[in-house]
């Protein structure tokens, strides 16, 4: 066969040599790739923190002094940390001074530090469950407010009643 015959082979939709074909492929290997890149800082990351660990347990057993689990951590602002030039070239850390707040003039973005019962009464007023059951209330106040709605319900339930005597 002639190579004339078959070169109308190449731009249709299911032929391997389309453009749109090998662009789709190329962008595969490309997020690939990528993934692959996730996984071994992931790996990388738990074998830190598996490390880490053991350093504490061995510490642990070493001193006799049992150390609490907790989650504190969650909820720590993450420490600057220097770059991977910077450390590698042995550089001190050097912390930035904290600018200092106006606390005279209220302001959302104030930095000022949160107690424990702030923060706490923080996360009790910005929960959904709570925002729902607070809706739910207001919802029902509305209905007991409506002397109209009342009498609706009232009539269903005297209806219900005789319904269920006879």
């Amino acid at each position: 066969m002639s190579t004339k015959a078959l070169s109308f082979l190449h731009k249709k939709s299911w032929h391997t040599g389309n453009l749109s074909h090998m662009e789709k492929v190329w962008k595969a290997e490309q997020k690939h790739k990528e993934e692959e890149r996730k996984i071994e800082e992931l790996k990388k990351e738990r074998e830190k923190e598996r490390q880490l660990d053991e350093l504490l347990r061995a510490k642990e057993q070493h001193s006799g002094v049992k150390r609490r689990e907790r989650i504190d951590w969650m909820y720590q602002v993450p420490n600057k940390q220097t770059t991977a030039e910077e450390y590698l070239q042995g550089k001190e850390y050097k912390e930035e001074e904290e600018q200092k707040e106006d606390l005279d003039t209220p302001s959302l973005l104030q930095q000022s530090k949160v107690t424990a019962t702030q923060d706490q009464w923080n996360k009790l007023q910005e929960d959904p469950l709570l925002a729902i059951k607070k809706k739910e209330q207001e919802a029902l106040e509305a209905i007991k407010n409506n002397p109209i709605k009342m009498r609706e319900i009232r009539q269903r339930l005297i209806e219900r009643e005789k319904q269920k005597k006879e």
